[in-house]
């Protein structure tokens, strides 16, 4: 994993918010989100400014050498775990790009806010991430229904993955 940088969303210029915003309405984002509407450009900026006032979440940008390929987050923080998500640059073609985001938010998450485990939640339909989560070694440990679809809940332990690593 090279040449990783996270961009808070707080500091990002105007340009980079926009892009970041049109990502998240895009189509292809939007289907494997809770929240399918279309966010309004006041709606986002006000949320960034909220951002800027809260410890409870963080977003980033990630950035791997010039390219900006995803943006990663993390929220609900509690008892050394937090949930996080994560989703690619959809005008990108780049091989290994969820991995790249998982692995970054992993290496955030216990690297540097030195959390004991790292919780997400995804669709059941959605067969491509629940792959890539399970082989980083995330466990299931609940399910529950949004409007007909099945939301997994999945867990990494940092020893876990201690233990994977050595």
């Amino acid at each position: 994993m090279t040449n990783i940088k996270l961009l808070n969303f707080t500091e990002l210029s105007y340009e980079l918010t926009l892009m970041v915003l049109s990502w998240r309405n895009h189509e292809k984002v939007r289907k494997c989100m809770l929240n399918q509407d279309e966010i309004s450009l006041n709606n986002h900026l006000a949320f960034i400014e909220y951002l800027k006032t809260t410890k409870e979440k963080l977003y980033f940008l990630v950035q791997q050498n010039d390219n900006f390929i995803g943006v990663i987050d993390f929220y609900n923080f509690k008892d050394s775990s937090c949930e996080f998500g994560l989703y690619a640059n959809p005008e990108m073609k780049l091989a290994g790009i969820g991995k790249i985001l998982t692995e970054s938010s992993i290496k955030y998450a216990f690297d540097v806010l030195k959390l004991s485990s790292l919780k997400l939640e995804v669709f059941s339909d959605n067969a491509k991430a629940l792959g890539l989560y399970r082989s980083f070694n995330f466990k299931e440990y609940a399910q529950k229904k949004i409007d007909e679809k099945t939301l997994i809940s999945m867990e990494l332990n940092n020893k876990e993955k201690t233990n994977e690593d050595s």
